[in-house]
């Protein structure tokens, strides 16, 4: 089946649930060409979304079209669900006592090269005469991923598809969430409370809160200019400084009236003391990252953190001098 550019529409779409409203009046379009993320707070609606997209909830008013067909909900039809989109909870449900060929073969809907090559890809061939209740927390989701590909969807929305992961089982689910949009072509929608998970993998993010989608953009955008502080705290680490501070009364800022300036660690640099427009603070924690160290300075009974790649040539009360290193400023 051909998908269009705009293969997914969702118009004026409502769900209630236990009398409170989880989406609420919902429009937008997805791009068959972007890897899709939806973030927001837990309980903020983004899984009853996923669940309308998919047809496994009954719509109370809207619509949602998939490559120019409605989708029917829940109530509609005798087995809920979509039979080109499929959902994979973050539960990851497999039955117990089975072997995992089992499971698998029984659903399977792929050419016997299909089936082949997606276990390549999904490398699952060393588990697959285990029993699935004799799997690990990755490997179980691996499986239950596999067992959702077998059904040969055109969309799989992941929901909170990291939620259960350490960082290592998190890095090689997202080469095999790649590998399964790149060398499978599945459209992938992903859904998150944590956007650190899918900046790096996603091409539009779309902010949710209370039931809306309240900004969208690309993981760049909308990491350095978000509307508001929901949405700025959301995609990192972050603090707000007040337009009229002391603290940036000698350097080139622009200041606005009734605005905070956001600041990210990324955004300060340390500097040396005879340079014009720096902050001068004292290093009050050292917090170690591997890699790179962040540096807690205060200055103006303010806590700023910075990035530090050298942490062995700062240590915990030190005075430092620092800078706003941004051409462009966000305010909120």
């Amino acid at each position: 089946m051909e998908i269009n550019d705009d293969f997914l529409k969702i118009e004026a779409i409502s769900k209630t649930i236990n009398g409170s409203l989880a989406v609420d009046d919902v429009n937008v379009s997805f791009s068959a060409q972007k890897k899709i993320a939806i973030v927001g707070e837990t309980g903020s609606g983004k899984s009853t979304l996923l669940k309308l997209i998919g047809g496994l909830e009954q719509l109370d008013s809207g619509s949602i079209w998939y490559n120019h067909k409605r989708v029917k909900g829940s109530l509609e039809q005798l087995i809920p669900g979509h039979p080109k989109i499929a959902y994979l909870s973050q539960h990851f449900e497999l039955p117990n006592n089975y072997q995992v060929f089992d499971v698998l073969d029984f659903i399977n809907q792929l050419s016997e090269e299909e089936k082949e090559r997606l276990y390549d890809i999904c490398g699952i061939r060393p588990f697959l005469q285990r029993w699935t209740d004799e799997l690990s927390g990755g490997e179980r989701q691996r499986v239950a991923l596999v067992k959702t590909l077998l059904t040969a969807p055109e969309l799989l929305l992941l929901d909170e598809p990291f939620s259960n992961l350490d960082l290592y089982s998190k890095h090689k689910m997202t080469e095999l969430i790649n590998s399964i949009s790149n060398e499978l072509n599945v459209r992938i929608i992903m859904v998150s409370h944590d956007a650190s998970d899918v900046l790096a993998w996603a091409e539009e993010i779309y902010i949710f809160k209370n039931g809306k989608i309240i900004q969208s953009g690309t993981p760049e955008f909308l990491f350095h200019y978000p509307i508001n502080e929901y949405c700025a705290n959301l995609l990192g680490d972050c603090l707000f400084v007040e337009n009229g501070s002391p603290l940036f009364k000698s350097t080139i800022l622009d200041k606005q009236n009734n605005k905070k300036i956001l600041l990210r660690a990324s955004y300060l640099t340390i500097a040396e003391k005879n340079l014009e427009n720096t902050i001068v603070g004292t290093i009050t924690k050292i917090v170690f990252k591997g890699n790179y160290s962040i540096l807690q300075v205060l200055s103006f009974d303010t806590t700023f953190h910075m990035i530090c790649n050298d942490s062995g040539a700062n240590y915990v009360g030190k005075e430092i001098s620092f800078y706003f290193n941004r051409e462009n400023v966000c305010y909120i």
